[in-house]
């Protein structure tokens, strides 16, 4: 196997950083183990060393939230990011515009955008958004695009039917609200772009199983909101239960996502969603977490494409460690868990990488204010 320059890495003591203590844990399952695919650990850990610890991401006052943070690259340096997040007190969708001219030491933040709700259903969105973003060169046009999940309870005789929407940045003018092709889904929904589709991926049960479903949008020409393909199903049967991350490099699709035994599991597609891989168990430590995963994906020396994986573990002792796995060979093998910190969040986290020296990890503290930990080789 081919290695990238961090192949020489390995685990570093692990610092712990203290944002404030927590007793609340996110939703989750304990059904009984799921198999588990028979992979050794063989690729090497991010160094834990090289990660800021955990501190207050600001602006001009200190970005709040009622969720987590979703936060996206935009114009393909790693220099600006796009933020999103559901904001305190009125359950609206906020978004901020970040900067950094210090290879992301400091960075500077837009005062916040209220991006509402689509008001006119009565809607209430629930925990925390995904994006995705591309570039000029891809498009034609930059930007980036959020996707969350609402509760709506106009369903027949009172039923909650839990939709998808998704707002777009296209060359500095957001759209409107557009809901995805309709459906009711579990948990909160993930996306990607990979030229020319925007996808969403979710989760929804049918006879008593959670099963994941796709619906992807061409963006080529513009932002077309009834351009939204039906619904399509992810195979794997109940194998996952909540909480997806996607991520995609070298043209290869990826969704990680928890297991009904709060592990996590990963899969892959290589044409665009018309087939995909079998579900494969993150076989990096029996930890298991209290929230769903975050993921970035980079084409490493060699071309192998390196997967990072994050979460927020169950508690040990009374800690709640954020963890990090590392694949470099596309998700086949992975590293040990190690802790990048004691973020002990109430969110799960976010992740974006503008090459795999360089990863901003986002979630919401305790005190309901957004907190970042950089890594930089």
């Amino acid at each position: 196997m081919a290695q990238s320059p961090r192949a020489a890495l390995r685990s570093a003591a692990n610092t712990l950083f203290v944002i404030t203590p927590v007793l609340c844990l996110l939703a989750g399952c304990g059904a009984a183990p799921e198999s588990q695919d028979p992979v050794a650990v063989a690729s090497a850990d991010l160094d834990a060393t090289k990660f800021s610890g955990w501190h207050l991401l600001q602006s001009v006052t200190p970005i709040e939230a009622s969720s987590g943070a979703a936060a996206v690259n935009i114009r393909n340096n790693g220099d600006n990011l796009d933020l999103y997040q559901i904001r305190p007190f009125d359950n609206t969708l906020g978004y901020y515009y970040g900067h950094t001219s210090n290879d992301g030491v400091d960075w500077s933040w837009s005062l916040p955008v209220n991006l509402g709700t689509p008001h006119d259903r009565g809607l209430a969105f629930t925990r925390r958004p995904s994006a995705t973003s591309w570039i000029p060169t891809a498009t034609g046009r930059n930007g980036s695009a959020v996707a969350i999940r609402e509760y709506d309870s106009t369903g027949d005789e009172g039923n909650f039917l839990r939709q998808i929407w998704v707002k777009f940045l296209i060359s500095g003018t957001f759209t409107e609200w557009s809901m995805v092709d309709s459906g009711d889904f579990e948990e909160d929904p993930a996306m990607a772009f990979s030229y020319p589709y925007v996808y969403v991926f979710a989760p929804k049960s049918e006879a008593g199983q959670v099963q994941f479903y796709f619906s992807k949008n061409d963006i080529s020409s513009g932002y077309n909101a009834n351009g939204w393909t039906s619904w399509t199903h992810i195979p794997g049967g109940n194998l996952v239960y909540a909480g997806a991350a996607a991520a995609l490099d070298n043209g290869r699709l990826f969704l990680a996502a928890s297991g009904t035994n709060n592990r996590y599991y990963i899969i892959s597609s290589t044409d665009g969603g018309a087939h995909w891989s079998n579900w494969n168990y993150v076989n990096a430590g029996p930890n298991t977490f209290t929230s769903a995963p975050a993921l970035t994906a980079n084409v490493a020396a060699g071309g192998n494409i390196e997967l990072n994986i994050f979460g927020t573990q169950t508690a040990v002792n009374g800690l709640r460690l954020v963890l990090n796995s590392t694949s470099l060979d596309g998700g086949n093998t992975w590293s040990s868990y190690q802790s990048i910190g004691y973020g002990d969040l109430l969110s799960a986290p976010s992740a974006v990488a503008s090459r795999p020296s360089r990863i901003e990890t986002f979630g919401r503290g305790t005190d309901g204010k957004i907190y970042v930990d950089n890594y930089r080789e």
